[in-house]
Protein backbone atom coordinates (compact mmCIF):
# COMPACT_ATOMS: atom_id res chain seq x y z
CA UNK A 1 0.00 0.00 0.00
CA UNK A 2 1.25 3.72 -0.70
CA UNK A 3 0.83 6.62 1.77
CA UNK A 4 -2.00 7.81 0.40
CA UNK A 5 -3.84 4.79 0.40
CA UNK A 6 -2.70 3.87 4.17
CA UNK A 7 -3.90 7.39 5.38
CA UNK A 8 -7.30 7.00 3.41
CA UNK A 9 -7.68 3.77 5.50
CA UNK A 10 -6.71 5.39 8.79
CA UNK A 11 -9.23 7.75 8.20
CA UNK A 12 -12.08 5.86 6.97
CA UNK A 13 -11.80 4.89 10.32
CA UNK A 14 -12.21 7.79 12.22
CA UNK A 15 -15.39 10.40 12.36
CA UNK A 16 -14.89 13.81 10.98
CA UNK A 17 -11.24 13.68 10.53
CA UNK A 18 -10.38 16.10 7.77
CA UNK A 19 -6.88 15.92 5.93
CA UNK A 20 -5.34 19.48 5.08
CA UNK A 21 -2.49 19.64 2.32
CA UNK A 22 -0.66 22.97 2.05
CA UNK A 23 1.20 24.25 -1.06
CA UNK A 24 1.68 27.23 -3.21
CA UNK A 25 1.02 28.34 -6.38
CA UNK A 26 3.46 30.39 -8.73
CA UNK A 27 2.14 33.45 -7.53
CA UNK A 28 3.33 32.51 -3.87
CA UNK A 29 -0.25 32.11 -2.48
CA UNK A 30 -0.88 29.70 0.01
CA UNK A 31 -3.16 26.90 -1.62
CA UNK A 32 -5.12 24.92 1.00
CA UNK A 33 -6.59 21.27 -0.05
CA UNK A 34 -8.79 19.59 1.49
CA UNK A 35 -11.17 16.19 2.08
CA UNK A 36 -14.17 18.36 3.07
CA UNK A 37 -15.48 15.51 5.35
CA UNK A 38 -14.29 12.54 3.26
CA UNK A 39 -16.46 13.93 0.52
CA UNK A 40 -13.20 14.51 -1.51
CA UNK A 41 -10.50 12.62 -2.49
CA UNK A 42 -7.04 13.67 -2.68
CA UNK A 43 -4.95 11.28 -5.29
CA UNK A 44 -1.53 10.15 -4.39
CA UNK A 45 0.44 12.83 -6.77
CA UNK A 46 -1.65 15.57 -5.27
CA UNK A 47 -0.29 14.43 -1.47
CA UNK A 48 3.00 14.17 -2.70
CA UNK A 49 2.77 17.67 -3.90
CA UNK A 50 1.85 18.80 -0.23
CA UNK A 51 4.37 21.08 1.62
CA UNK A 52 2.92 20.05 4.63
CA UNK A 53 -0.18 18.37 5.48
CA UNK A 54 -2.24 19.09 8.85
CA UNK A 55 -4.75 16.08 10.23
CA UNK A 56 -7.00 17.62 12.19
CA UNK A 57 -10.61 17.19 12.85
CA UNK A 58 -13.05 18.92 10.36
CA UNK A 59 -14.22 22.44 10.77
CA UNK A 60 -10.83 25.01 10.38
CA UNK A 61 -10.97 27.94 8.19
CA UNK A 62 -7.32 29.18 7.31
CA UNK A 63 -6.21 32.94 6.76
CA UNK A 64 -2.85 34.62 6.42
CA UNK A 65 -2.55 37.34 9.39
CA UNK A 66 -1.02 41.30 8.94
CA UNK A 67 2.10 39.52 9.64
CA UNK A 68 2.17 37.07 7.06
CA UNK A 69 1.60 34.09 9.62
CA UNK A 70 -0.69 31.02 8.76
CA UNK A 71 -3.93 31.49 11.22
CA UNK A 72 -6.05 28.23 11.84
CA UNK A 73 -9.24 29.62 13.33
CA UNK A 74 -11.96 26.34 14.21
Amino acid sequence: MTKARDLANILNNLDSTEVYGFNKNASGEVIVTTTNSGEDNISESEYAAFNDVLLASGGYTFSINNNGNLVATI
